[in-house]
């Protein structure tokens, strides 16, 4: 079975995973070069900062910025109550695009009201650009919390934040939509596989050819990420080779 888009109606799930995020643009970068369309893109964390420049076609844009975090300083600074996301959001600012073919473009992420963490995504395409530039900014909030923290949320309350907080394997929309195929590129060593089990696409994971360690989301150094970003070129031809008949 080809794994070439043709008349095919694909959807993506990105997960969310800081640092390793190199690895997804290693991926997309192969996936953009092979052709491949996206009906759906969902995009966690990391993930919908990596969306973005997916859906407006700006890959070159996307690995050149990664490629320029090793050099650039403080950007893991804690900004407040939440580690610094300026150089993504400016990234951002700095290549206006429009969503291209794809039709629903989704990221998540997790309001705190009550002291409780609630679960919410929304819908980019339709948006205006300084719109889903605002919920990018939401999707890549993350929270330094200490073990207080993760009990206590009061200093979050109002507080928009980072959607993996609740769910790094947000994969349900996908099973909304009449999809042939589903591809999904993790962050993790491992994937809820059974999350997806109720589909009646075929799903092709993009798993890391090496073992991510505890810590390497916050780990921007360049030869981390050059050694991430190869893992995802290794990774997508790979498996793009082995999905051929």
């Amino acid at each position: 079975m080809s794994i070439h888009s043709g008349d095919k109606r694909i959807g993506l799930y990105l997960q969310g995973g800081g640092a390793k995020g190199a690895y997804q643009a290693g991926v997309l970068k192969v996936l953009k070069d092979k052709g491949l369309r996206y009906e759906m893109v969902v995009g966690t964390s990391i993930g919908a900062y990596n969306s973005y420049f997916l859906v407006t076609n700006q890959i070159d844009a996307l690995v050149a910025g990664w490629m320029r975090f090793g050099g650039v300083a403080s950007k893991t600074s804690v900004d407040g109550l939440f580690f610094n996301n300026r150089y993504l959001l400016d990234a951002i600012k700095n290549h206006p695009g429009k969503a291209g073919a794809v039709k629903r473009w989704l990221v998540n992420y997790a309001p705190v009201r009550n002291n409780f963490m609630l679960h919410r995504y929304r819908d980019l395409k339709p948006l205006s650009f300084e719109e889903q530039l605002k919920y990018i900014d939401y999707a890549t909030r993350l929270p330094v919390f200490s073990e207080t923290a993760k009990v206590d949320l009061r200093r979050y309350e109002g507080l928009n934040i980072d959607g993996g907080m609740v769910d790094n394997e947000f994969v349900d929309p996908l099973l909304t939509e009449e999809l042939d195929e589903i591809h999904v590129v993790p962050l993790n060593n491992t994937f809820d596989e059974d999350r997806l089990k109720g589909t009646g696409a075929r799903v092709i994971y993009f798993y890391p050819p090496g073992r991510f360690n505890p810590g390497d989301g916050l780990r921007l150094e360049a030869d981390c990420l050059r050694t991430w970003f190869d893992w995802g070129i290794e990774a997508a031809e790979k498996r793009l080779e082995s999905c051929q008949t």
